[in-house]
């Protein structure tokens, strides 16, 4: 099966960290001022309470103060790492993150993060969000920001995912990582156990174990060829590169699969993404 989608999705900013040596929770000393507020400034390893909306929409943390790692919690900080910038405040003027502060600290944070975890699967369930220092201390100097992890859990909708708990420490994590990479890695499946409906297509569709059962699996990412005044390429045009991009992989793999492109309005904005999905599950015979 090979269908096509126009659809641009992102699967949660699925946009979505590191220290050598990082084994557990800040020690007592510098845990216990996150207990009293959390705008102290965090230490790697320590561990907090979140949803994904609040992980996803918070440009500098305020949803209280860390927690015990040895219970449930669902962001953990792997790094806290230097923001070098010389403007006096993160906000613009509409109070919206700088976008230079912004691509700094995510540089920042990513290069942390793949030095510690090198066996994350692309697109996967494990996502990466950062936090720069409060207002008020960013005006006195601080340019530090908080680099922490979260992983979407199995069972929850694609659409409007929730977080699992975590491990205790990012050394179990790294551990977990090294040994079962596919257990953070990116499938879904739909309410069709025909298969013809993709994973981006079912409102109720929910994220799977990819070490178990599940019916997609992302593949791959790749991006159109085409200018900023290109046109929106037609047919023929498309399955040309849903072909190189996804479907030889596919037929080689003994797959089916589907590929989402740009719709007609995003292309007009610039969009040039695709991603490719194999079908993990042995279709029904017919």
């Amino acid at each position: 099966m090979s269908s096509r989608v126009r659809v641009r999705l992102v699967f949660a900013a699925m946009s979505v960290v590191v220290v050598s040596a990082l084994s557990g929770c800040a020690g007592i000393g510098s845990f216990l001022p996150h207990t009293l507020s959390a705008s102290a400034k965090p230490s790697a390893g320590d561990c907090w309470t979140s949803t994904v909306k609040t992980a996803g929409q918070a440009a500098a943390w305020t949803a209280g103060g860390a927690v015990p790692c040895v219970g449930k919690h669902e962001l953990l900080t792997y790094a806290v790492v230097n923001v070098k910038s010389s403007k006096s405040t993160w906000r613009t003027g509409d109070g919206n993150l700088d976008d230079e502060i912004a691509t700094a600290a995510n540089r920042s944070c990513d290069a942390k993060f793949w030095k510690l975890f090198p066996e994350t699967p692309d697109n996967g369930r494990l996502l990466r969000y950062f936090f720069v220092a409060p207002t008020d201390q960013w005006k006195k100097g601080a340019r530090w920001a908080r680099c922490d992890v979260g992983i979407f859990k199995t069972g929850s909708l694609a659409e409007d995912p929730t977080f699992a708990a975590l491990p205790s420490t990012v050394a179990a994590l790294q551990k977990q990582l090294e040994s079962t990479p596919d257990l953070f890695a990116n499938c879904v499946t739909t309410t069709d156990p025909s298969g013809d409906t993709g994973p981006y297509d079912d409102p109720d569709a929910v994220i799977a174990d990819c070490t178990q059962d599940y019916q997609w699996r992302y593949e791959s990412d790749f991006t159109f060829p085409g200018e900023a005044d290109a046109p929106y390429p037609g047919d023929d045009a498309f399955d040309a590169v849903d072909q190189a991009k996804c479907g030889d992989a596919a037929d080689e793999d003994g797959s089916d699969w589907i590929v989402y492109v740009p719709t007609e309005d995003t292309w007009a904005a610039g969009d040039r993404a695709g991603s490719c999905w194999f079908l993990g599950a042995v279709k029904p015979e017919t």
